[in-house]
């Protein structure tokens, strides 16, 4: 996408071959079709040089290369962000063909092949079925899927499965070895039989997991004259699945637990059996608690409704959380279906809250060494430490890790600039210059689209719908003032329109931001940084920018953006000051 950082200061000696020759008073002679046409020669230079370099790429479509001369080669993108000489914009356009898109080109050359290696050695070496390995080709070929959400998967998230799967083949394997040496066949066990059946490769990750799980166990059970014992844990855990208490993906991972431990026989014996401190029939009077627990408070969501911005999660993804994330997020749900009054609620709590719900864990952590150095009270130190526990919780089943830049923030900064829409970096840049603060205020209006969206409030057509009345709305309110219910504001027409919260309203505005306004809205974002109700109750909607690049803003490029504004900040003294 096109971003001002990307024109130099000075113009490159080759761009004066495409100058007229200027008159006696310093006019150019060339006309505007002239240079037009030089521009527009550049631009198929850039997507020659593009589409050559990547004609034997399928994980880069006709889809990309559309998007890619729209936000990044033509006059309108760069208009956007500041860039209108016919100078200004051919430099832009010669630094993608020299930059840009080598770089691309680059990046591709290296995760593609790389990325098609993975699958096949995953192929190879049975940890995935050939279905499976032509399922992942094909996402990684489909033209629905941009190449900026292939590059974020294969970087950010594909470790985690090829770790998954590499663990998953290796105890098959084990279970083979110990078949072969003990003697076991197929017939023998019927956890170690589901392991040949026809289709078990391509059953899914979580099922393919548990039963290798089970097998494993039952051999260890058969091996140690346990497997009565085996049964009836095996028995104890599928009611607790019945129950509703337990994840069946979660019955291979304790049978293991139980009976691959190297605990005394007698002692696993007395867990089976409920003797001992906290033995099994115990820990599953624990979850059928805290899944009673789960059921009442969706039976009071239901009753009173949920409160904005806390995330609640399926009975589903509960029961495959640990027990302890479990009881944290039940803890966390509570205090946010007390705290009705938010304005009653210290706001840098109110903020941990929504860098926890954007799964910011860097930002949430920030926020909170600052809560601590504030003397809060001993009420608000419970609220931070059930926080605390429910982050630490979400990210540790998430496999979350905070963003840790070592480089030069203001260089890592242009490179994330150049991924978010034209239409907004102008918005973006003048938010980052204001420092940690206002860049956080702009994320939180960010945030409330996507809780919006998450939630049924907002949709592309309702928002298309919003975005049309917003005019007639917004002069509604320049005649006759800001009222105490939901206000639609079309922000071309500057601060008078845009609702500022000083007065007690408690009510929500959503704000239909088009670029020309850029100025007027960080204004009112730099004014609205320290007032929770505006940060609260505020949904930006930026023109052009679809709920997809929206919300990959939100998640992939706002966390690292506000770690670099805080080591700028940092560098410059300004968080003490903020």
């Amino acid at each position: 996408m096109a971003a001002r950082s990307m024109v130099g200061t000075e113009t490159p000696s080759h761009l004066k071959i495409y100058r007229g020759e200027e008159g006696d008073d310093g006019t150019d002679n060339v006309d505007n079709g002239t240079r037009r046409s030089i521009r527009d020669k550049a631009r198929e230079r850039c997507m020659r040089a593009l589409e050559s370099g990547l004609s034997g790429s399928r994980a880069w479509t006709q889809r990309d290369s559309r998007e890619f001369r729209s936000e990044n080669l033509s006059d309108r993108a760069l208009s956007l962000v500041g860039i209108v000489t016919h100078e200004e914009q051919l430099r832009a356009i010669l630094e993608n063909e020299s930059q840009h898109i080598p770089n691309i080109i680059s990046k591709i050359h290296s995760l593609e092949p790389q990325f098609r290696a993975q699958i096949t050695e995953a192929r190879s070496r049975g940890w995935i079925s050939e279905r499976s390995a032509s399922g992942w080709i094909a996402r990684l070929e489909d033209s629905a899927t941009p190449w900026w959400k292939k590059d974020i998967f294969i970087r950010e998230k594909f470790p985690a499965y090829q770790r998954n799967w590499e663990k998953l083949g290796e105890d098959e394997e084990k279970v083979q070895k110990i078949c072969a040496q003990k003697g076991i066949k197929p017939t023998d066990l019927r956890e170690v039989g589901v392991l040949s059946a026809h289709g078990f490769k391509d059953a899914t990750y979580l099922f393919r997991r548990g039963a290798v799980d089970k097998a494993l166990a039952a051999i260890a059970a058969v091996g140690t004259n346990r497997k009565d014992l085996y049964d009836e844990a095996k028995h104890m855990l599928n009611q607790a699945v019945a129950d509703d208490a337990l994840s069946k993906a979660k019955i291979g991972t304790w049978l293991r637990r139980i009976f691959e431990s190297n605990a005394d026989p007698k002692k696993i014996e007395e867990f089976v059996m409920g003797k001992g401190t906290m033995p099994l029939p115990t820990l599953i009077w624990q979850w059928r608690k805290a899944s009673l627990e789960f059921d009442k408070l969706e039976a009071r969501i239901t009753k009173e409704g949920k409160p904005p911005s806390f995330t609640f999660m399926t009975k589903k993804r509960f029961l495959d959380m640990h027990y302890e994330s479990r009881m944290a997020y039940l803890q966390e749900a509570e205090y946010r279906m007390k705290d009705t009054q938010l304005a009653a609620i210290h706001p840098l709590l109110l903020d941990i809250r929504r860098e926890i719900d954007a799964k910011d864990w860097g930002s949430a952590e920030y926020l909170m060494i600052r809560a601590r150095a504030l003397g809060l009270s001993p009420k608000d130190q419970a609220k931070l430490a059930s926080m605390e526990r429910h982050m630490n919780a979400q990210r540790s089943e998430q496999g979350g890790k905070s963003h840790e830049g070592t480089g030069d923030p203001h260089v890592e900064l242009e490179a994330l600039l150049a991924q978010v829409p034209a239409s907004v970096q102008p918005l973006f840049r003048a938010a980052i210059d204001r420092g940690e603060s206002v860049m956080r205020c702009l994320k939180s209006l960010w945030f409330n689209r996507d809780w919006c969206r998450k939630h049924g409030h907002l949709d592309d057509q309702k928002e298309e719908i919003l975005r049309q009345r917003s005019e007639r709305d917004t002069q509604k309110v320049l005649h006759e003032g800001h009222g105490k219910g939901y206000e639609n504001i079309s922000t071309r027409h500057g601060k008078p329109a845009v609702r500022k919260y000083h007065d007690g309203e408690w009510a929500p505005q959503v704000l239909h931001y088009s670029t020309d306004m850029c100025d007027s809205l960080v204004e009112d974002i730099t004014t609205g940084k320290d007032n929770y109700a505006f940060k609260y109750w505020t949904t930006l909607v930026p023109k052009g920018v679809d709920f997809g690049t929206h919300t990959y803003v939100l998640h992939s490029i706002f966390p690292r953006m506000m770690q670099c504004v805080r080591r700028i900040d940092e560098a410059q003294g300004k968080a003490k000051a903020a």
